[in-house]
């Protein structure tokens, strides 16, 4: 589940540093 995000995370990270951002903060937010 983890990795799942912070996969998605990683590769929004090379087109939109600000989704990934966004991905990881709601991540561990929620």
């Amino acid at each position: 589940m983890r990795s799942r995000s912070l996969y998605m995370a990683a590769v929004a990270l090379h087109w939109c540093p600000q989704c990934a951002y966004l991905e990881l903060k709601y991540d561990f937010a929620g």
